[in-house]
């Protein structure tokens, strides 16, 4: 019975995916803006700490979500184990998701004012681009898994 329940719910989370495809092409840009915020002048507020003092546990739940979706990216690919299209979205979804979460929690981090300089700002912009390409490779991945374009990702 749960089985069934996570094929129908991985079936609906494709399904709302592909309908919002587009989506995943302009939402990074809004992330542009949030990397030209600079540190606040005035001491943060205390929520602004305690959400900002995850980031180092959030960054590297995904890293392992994109290099998991790349291995069963590859394993299908090569035909070594049979890895449905859904379950690599799935993965991928969660790895954009947590992404997502890593870039905010890093952006309160960075809106403290304790972590400055060009160290941190090259931190910030690779994560911004990250985020841009995650997004986009899931825009090209749900078109080829919706049968729109046959783009090799």
């Amino acid at each position: 019975m749960s089985g069934n329940r996570v094929k129908l719910f991985l079936v609906k989370i494709t399904s709302i995916c592909v309908r919002l495809r587009l989506l995943f092409l302009f939402f990074p840009l809004i992330l542009f803006s949030f990397a030209f915020v600079r540190p606040a002048p005035d001491p943060a507020s205390d929520v602004i700490h305690f959400l900002g003092r995850f980031h180092p546990l959030a960054v590297h739940f995904p890293i392992v979500l994109v290099v998991l979706t790349l291995l069963l990216e590859m394993a299908s690919y090569f035909a070594l184990w049979h890895v449905s299209k859904k379950t690599i979205a799935f993965v991928l979804v969660l790895a954009i998701a947590s992404t997502y979460l890593s870039l905010f929690l890093g952006m309160n981090l960075y809106y403290t004012g304790e972590y400055t300089g060009f160290t941190m700002n090259q931190h910030l912009w690779g994560a911004v681009l990250l985020v841009v390409f995650l997004s986009a490779a899931f825009y090209f991945f749900l078109q080829n898994f919706s049968g729109g374009s046959k783009v090799f990702y």
